[in-house]
């Protein structure tokens, strides 16, 4: 959101979380992470695309967390 309002000037964020906002016109896609482009963003390259075909593949890992003293 603070990339929306301006007061970061780029964000790296999961493709979901950002396409409504990419739609809505709010964001810019530049590139994505994938090795292959992604359906929903056909006219946005692949960082290796924008690369000139160096490697390069992002995924995403998800945790998620609770204070240390939540129970079982």
């Amino acid at each position: 959101m603070d990339t929306v309002a301006g007061r970061v000037p780029v964000g790296f964020v999961e493709a979901a979380a950002s396409i409504p906002l990419i739609n809505d016109g709010k964001l810019k896609a530049i590139a994505v992470s994938s090795q292959e482009p992604i359906p929903q963003l056909v006219n946005t390259p692949t960082i290796a695309q924008s690369l000139g075909g160096e490697p390069f593949e992002a995924v995403s890992w998800h945790v998620l967390f609770a204070p240390s003293q939540t129970p079982e």
